[in-house]
């Protein structure tokens, strides 16, 4: 955690030195005992001891302005420690700002304000007023913050559904039209808010790294029109979009750094996929294009190494083989079948077989071969199953910090 990586708990024997990057500083006026110091560009980041337990960080800009960022360790499930807590008291109102990205607020690009506002009560010349909880939803994009009341619509405009409005956003207690408006308020370069990637913005990250789920994946909330879903990125800049509502699996779109994509859906309800774990059919959608893809070895299709890939519309099939971390494919079942066996070492080479250079299995003339770690099945499954508890981990985070914050 942040506490423990910034500075050692107090204890007789030498504390580790600390990462570099980071400067020990002794004891000044008014404070007890030494710090730890973290500079950036526009400021410094000041940690005091013992983080172990709920803490502050003052943040110290070149200009003078001081902020404090304190934990709410105490007020929140799911909130172990400063580094991966979902939410931070910032500035001096104390405003608690939550992520609702699944990640800590360090690494959030989406977050709710939560602050008690006052509300009228009764009649209007009485000048009476109740505090109740507001929540402002706010997230980044392409440099810009914005701002709305409502979350779904939010959601909206960072997935790219429709367009924001120019101006200042209304005060609270506004007509349930204007609750659903997005505005853009600010530019990320110019926040000192903590978020938006504010751990990388800032180059805490060379000390004190995101932790791996959190560079990993993110929840997307549910938009106007998309519904809530994990998104993963990997090291290929390749980014894969879970969505799981009812089921383990509804759909899974691959976004390429290309621009193309590839979304893979279950056909529910189809004879051939009555449930998650007994689906032996799909629908693979590629730019605009679906096509079905069906297990022919009476597995489902998360566990098939051999079926058929057809256009619902007509036109000739594809056969397909993945065992080994090999993939196969062609147009003739049996030739696939023949390379699958092969490399499961249950036949010998025929005749009329290749050596494949690349993923050295043999193979006949007419069938292409790929060498993919996704054809280790065991690989896969772990793969698959990773992302499904990331995104139970990261909803359930969300759920936990929106129950506890106030």
């Amino acid at each position: 955690m942040i506490a423990a990586m910034l500075f050692a708990a107090c204890a007789t024997e030498q504390p580790p030195p600390p990462a570099k990057g980071l400067r020990v500083v002794e004891g000044k006026a008014f404070r007890l005992g030494p710090h730890l110091e973290f500079d950036f560009k526009g400021g410094t980041i000041i940690a005091y001891e013992d983080f172990q337990k709920p803490s502050t960080l003052e943040v110290h800009y070149d200009d003078g302005t001081v902020t404090q960022l304190s934990s709410v360790l105490l007020r929140v499930k799911g909130c172990p420690d400063l580094n991966t807590c979902i939410a931070v008291r910032y500035g001096p109102s104390g405003d608690i700002i939550v992520s609702r990205d699944g990640r800590p607020w360090l690494d959030s690009e989406l977050w709710a304000i939560a602050k008690d506002e006052p509300h009228p009560v009764g009649p209007a010349f009485l000048g009476m007023s109740r505090s109740s909880p507001v929540a402002t939803f706010q997230g980044c994009k392409e440099g810009k913050i914005y701002s709305s009341r409502s979350l779904p619509s939010l959601m909206s405009v960072l997935e790219g559904e429709k367009s924001a409005n120019e101006g200042t956003p209304p005060a609270s207690g506004g007509d349930s039209k204007s609750e659903h408006e997005v505005y853009v308020v600010g530019e990320v370069v110019s926040t000192r808010m903590p978020v938006c990637n504010w751990r990388h913005r800032i180059g805490l990250d060379k000390v004190i790294p995101a932790p791996k789920w959190t560079r990993e994946a993110k929840l997307v909330p549910a938009s106007e029109k998309t519904p809530q879903h994990l998104e993963v990125t990997n090291d290929k800049s390749v980014t894969i979009d879970w969505f799981a509502d009812d089921t383990p699996f509804d759909r899974m779109t691959i976004k390429l750094p290309t621009g193309h994509s590839v979304s893979i859906a279950p056909r529910y309800g189809t004879s051939n996929c009555p449930d998650f774990s007994n689906c032996g059919e799909v629908a693979i959608t590629t730019d605009g294009t679906t096509l079905i893809q069906q297990s022919l070895d009476g597995q489902p299709i998360n566990k098939s190494r051999l079926w058929k890939v057809y256009n619902p519309l007509g036109g000739p099939a594809t056969y397909a083989a993945c065992a080994g971390g090999t993939y196969f494919s062609g147009r003739n079942r049996s030739e696939v079948e023949a390379a699958l066996a092969g490399i499961d070492k249950k036949s010998s080479p025929q005749q009329d077989m290749v050596l494949d250079q690349a993923s050295g299995a043999f193979v006949p003339a007419d069938v292409t071969a790929l060498s993919t770690p996704m054809c280790d099945w065991t690989e896969r499954a772990k793969t698959y199953q990773k992302m499904i508890d990331a995104a139970k981990k990261a909803a359930k985070a969300s759920a936990d910090m929106s129950s506890g914050q106030h």
